[in-house]
């Protein structure tokens, strides 16, 4: 018998398939295997529910399946990708889908049936049906979307006799097309299958349980929007569910694709920014595509049905260590407004500038200020490509209704942050955002009560981050952004090339190699994300001197904090005081939030104003084969020209390295020059201290020679007294 594994979207049927395998004499190995480790199934499964990573073992996707004999079989929710198809060849496969729809609603079943992801109200079933879904969206769905997204890609995989997919619905309803597949695949006949899923199907299984949310009255309009807006709506589509007729007829149409990470959602102003495309959307359809840029090759793109497409900004295909030859291939040949959002300019820049270029970006808004958006992007050298600038969020109404701002006076905790140990390669700007934190964290001699911390994983997502933000009256902040850009990515190599200090700090570039070459000219410093957050919270700012993009005027909507921070002292006194307080808070409000200047709605407008009007039109078998030549001619050249910059990003870093060195060598040179000296001084301070002992035993010696001689002049004088008296009577 071949080994087989089981392949499942989550909450598809993976263990009813176990049932199913094992009353066809397959024996189950007792792993449910991930791609970077694995969980060993007990027998009982309420102790592996009470602590399922007790029963976790970290190991190479390529060591786990070690595990499985022929005859032998394991369940998993592995990612299609190449590298797993590969080390999956020696396996039959099982991949086994669901309407994603019924997948959410069974797994919160599954949550609180077993009290996984205690605490939260979207698992206790007490919570009312029509907000456990919503709820689900608003704080834990970014690991159940990145699973699903890289999972589906199975559906697509073909080889024959190599896998079997099983549509759960068709499996438990005995549909004679999955009855004949199945028995072709196992090599039996059908009604053989037929009674081995009925047994099976009645037979408990490991993670079967009743629904008691039920699909019909727990999909709100709200949930809904959350489904579409996170691309559930596209993948279910690729799995064959949620089907709609699309005309090939030609006709004008407002629809826009919003390209987007699933990855990193769970950021609030990530959230936020893409919920906008949907809240202003001005008449368009609008569709939200997850594309994963790492390692995923087997999902078809199709865009020829709409007009706009927006590349949000954690698509950043350019990147070398990034990639995803579907995407970029139906973007290439894309005829419609292609807009591009970007963040983190500064990384590569020179691979970006290029990317932009060959897929022929019409937009795109930069966070670059605009007076320096010439010296990034010369206007000779992209003279079809319109450049805008634009904040790296906006303010956005999204803290619940349920949810009540409390005032200054009413908070627990004095000051709250969480920030981040920023990459050395990023220079000054960035590493503040650690800094203040650290300062902050170091005012030992002030009654304070804080919250402070900057690391990973003590970072806040969702509602829980603005509740944060409304337990204290203030909070910490600096500018946003980079002012070094490594525009090859060497600055970044050299750094990861070269080992840290002991205390796992950067050992930090030299000073000879000033970061001030590397800025453009160009000042980055912009207004973040989180002082939006806090602002919409009413809990005041602490921020460090700057311009905060033009939007906020210091000690009118925060407390301004030097950067060597003498006004230390100033700045405490003006947080223990309720009334300036809860006026600087509402002034902010006022100006940033009520006014509207600022929010999403102005940067949604600017956004798809820059469609024009587009006819969707079907391209000839000549055009296709023309664009897919011209395509494949690009990701050559690209693919030459990436091998040149790495070539050329090694010999920069070579001469960074170089330099390093010798001036590692003058500074070893000169603190041995140091020693030398010190030694020197070292000796001479031995004989001074040797002169000195001499010097004092000779004092010593003539101090007892002045006294002899005072003794012997005392003694004669005595003498002669005594004869002058003697001569006298």
């Amino acid at each position: 018998m071949s080994k087989i594994f089981v392949l499942s979207l989550p909450k598809s049927g993976t263990y009813m398939w176990s049932n199913i395998l094992e009353q066809s004499g397959y024996k189950f190995c007792g792993k449910h295997i991930a791609y970077s480790g694995f969980q060993n199934i007990p027998d009982d499964r309420q102790q592996f529910f009470e602590d399922p990573m007790g029963f976790y073992v970290k190991s190479p996707l390529a060591d786990s399946l070690k595990f499985i004999d022929d005859g032998e079989f394991a369940v998993g929710h592995l990612p299609c990708t190449p590298e797993t198809i590969d080390m999956l060849k020696d396996f039959k496969l099982i991949f086994s889908y669901r309407d994603l729809k019924e997948s959410i609603v069974s797994f919160i079943n599954y949550a609180g049936k077993f009290q996984i992801n205690r605490g939260k109200q979207w698992s206790d079933e007490s919570t009312p049906n029509a907000l456990r879904i919503e709820l689900f969206f608003r704080s834990d769905a970014a690991e159940y979307i990145k699973l699903v997204n890289s999972t589906a890609g199975w559906k697509s995989f073909s080889t024959a006799g190599k896998i079997l997919k099983a549509d759960y619905r068709q499996v438990i309803n005995f549909d004679s097309q999955f009855i004949k597949q199945a028995a072709d695949f196992f090599e039996i006949s059908g009604p053989e299958v037929a009674d081995i899923i009925q047994q099976a199907i009645n037979a408990p299984s490991f993670t079967k349980i009743e629904n008691k949310l039920k699909q019909e009255n727990g999909w709100s309009d709200v949930s809904n929007k959350y489904y579409d807006y996170y691309g559930l709506g596209n993948v279910n589509r690729r799995l064959g569910f949620d089907q709609y007729e699309i005309s090939t007829l030609q006709k004008k149409v407002k629809k826009a694709a919003i390209i987007c990470n699933p990855q990193f959602i769970h950021y609030n102003y990530v959230h936020n920014y893409l919920r906008s495309f949907e809240e202003y959307k001005d008449g368009y359809e609008v569709e939200y595509i997850p594309v994963q840029m790492m390692g995923e090759t087997s999902v078809a793109y199709d865009f020829s049905n709409y007009s706009l497409i927006v590349v949000t900004f954690h698509i950043r295909p350019w990147l070398a260590r990034w990639g995803n030859i579907e995407f970029e291939s139906a973007l290439y040949r894309f005829e419609g407004t292609k807009v591009l959002l970007l963040h983190d300019e500064y990384d590569e820049t020179d691979a970006l500038k290029k990317w932009i270029q060959d897929f022929r970006i019409n937009h795109v808004f930069s966070v670059i200020p605009q007076q320096y958006l010439h010296k990034v992007y010369p206007v000779d050298r992209f003279p079809d490509c319109e450049f805008h600038s634009n904040f790296t969020a906006y303010v956005s109404s999204d803290i619940p209704e349920e949810i009540t701002i409390p005032p200054i006076c009413l908070r627990k905790m004095d000051i709250v942050y969480r920030g981040r140990a920023a990459s050395p390669w990023h220079g000054e700007l960035a590493r503040e955002k650690y800094e203040i934190g650290e300062y902050f964290k170091s005012l030992d001699h002030y009654d304070l009560r804080m919250d402070l911390d900057s690391q990973e994983n003590e970072r806040i997502y969702g509602d829980a981050w603005l509740q944060f933000l409304m337990s204290a009256r203030a909070t910490l902040g600096t500018e946003s952004g980079s002012n070094v850009f490594d525009v090859d990515g060497s600055i970044r190599q050299w750094f990861e090339s070269n080992p840290q200090n002991e205390d796992g700090t950067s050992r930090g570039i030299p000073d000879e190699l000033n970061f001030k070459e590397m800025n453009l000219g160009v000042e980055m410093n912009q207004i973040s994300p989180k002082i939006f957050e806090a602002i919409s919270c009413k809990t005041a700012l602490i921020l460090y001197e700057g311009e905060y993009s033009g939007v906020l005027t210091a000690n009118v909507h925060y407390i301004e904090l030097k950067k060597d921070h003498s006004n230390i002292d100033d700045v405490i006194q003006k947080v223990s005081g309720c009334d300036y307080l809860q006026k600087l808070v509402d002034t902010a409000y006022e100006d940033i939030i009520e006014s509207g200047a600022y929010s999403y709605r102005a940067i949604m407008n600017k956004i798809y104003s820059t469609n024009v009007e587009y006819t969707v039109k079907n391209c000839s078998a000549a055009e296709i084969y023309q664009k897919g030549l011209n395509f494949n001619n690009l990701v050559n050249n690209q693919l030459a020209e990436k091998t040149a910059l790495l070539k050329a990003s090694a010999s920069r870093v070579q001469v960074l390295d170089k330099r390093y060195t010798n001036y590692k060598n003058n500074v070893d040179k000169k603190v041995e020059n140091l020693k030398v000296a010190i030694e020197k001084l070292k000796s001479r301070i031995e004989k001074l201290k040797m002169y000195n002992s001499r010097y004092q035993a000779k004092i010593v010696i003539l101090e007892k020679f002045k006294q002899d001689q005072e003794n012997k002049l005392s003694w004669k004088v005595e003498k002669k007294i005594e004869r002058f008296i003697g001569k006298a009577k």
